[in-house]
């Protein structure tokens, strides 16, 4: 899956996510870039392997927050940022049903803007 494609299809997005894997304690601050129903694609300092497992915190513009368990399903290298080295896909794993119920009314909202 090309970032170009993704791109098109996907809100763009500023908000601040946390993440820790999900066997060590650890956090770090990205930046989200987009976001639908199955994941979301971040900019990171770290280079994540693939298949590993980590817990996100979403902080949304409402000042939401919506934790959940996802996991590194593509990593690439971006070049042309200062900000962050690699760009990440995370597919959501497992996300607690009213917390599912918010990230899909906001979806939902973005489509109709």
């Amino acid at each position: 899956m090309s970032s170009s494609y993704q791109a098109h299809l996907y809100p763009r997005l500023n908000m601040a996510i946390f993440y820790s894997p999900a066997r060590i304690f650890h956090t770090s601050l990205q930046s989200l870039i987009t976001i639908d129903f199955e994941g979301v694609r971040v900019y990171s300092h770290d280079l994540i392997p693939i298949g590993e497992k980590l817990i996100i915190t979403l902080f949304f513009p409402d000042e939401t927050e919506l934790s959940c368990t996802v996991r590194v399903v593509w990593s690439q290298m971006v070049t042309l940022l200062d900000s962050a080295p690699y760009e990440i896909g995370l597919e959501f794993l497992d996300i607690p049903q009213a917390s599912q119920q918010y990230l899909n009314q906001y979806l939902q909202q973005l489509e109709t803007v």
